[in-house]
């Protein structure tokens, strides 16, 4: 397992990037979505982009998964706009997974 400081530092690099940054701007630029507008255009987008940079270091089923997980931390982002609460989740999220794989 990775050192929890990296995890923690990943966590809040991918959100400060991938909410605070590029989910922001896609929300102003194509608003509305579904669900109570809490599943954004935008969000979907970013998301699917999440996922697929993803594909770049793990195998493409374990990246498609990571869509999910960020369709929620991107619900929370709209719902809150809060980067911390978005990074304290994903860090929570990426150590039960990594405990997970190395308990396996």
């Amino acid at each position: 397992m990775p050192p929890l400081w990296r995890l923690a530092c990943a966590a809040l690099a991918e959100e400060a990037t991938w909410r605070a940054l590029l989910q922001r701007e896609a929300e102003a630029r194509w608003p509305g979505g579904f669900g109570g507008a809490v599943l954004t255009r935008g969000n979907i987008l970013v998301s699917l982009l999440f996922a697929a940079a993803h594909a770049v270091t793990q195998p493409v089923l374990m990246a498609a998964l990571t869509f999910f997980p960020s369709l929620v931390l991107g619900a929370l982002w709209t719902r809150h706009g809060s980067l911390w609460l978005c990074a304290g989740l994903h860090f929570w999220y990426n150590l039960v997974f990594f405990a997970e794989v190395v308990s396996s």
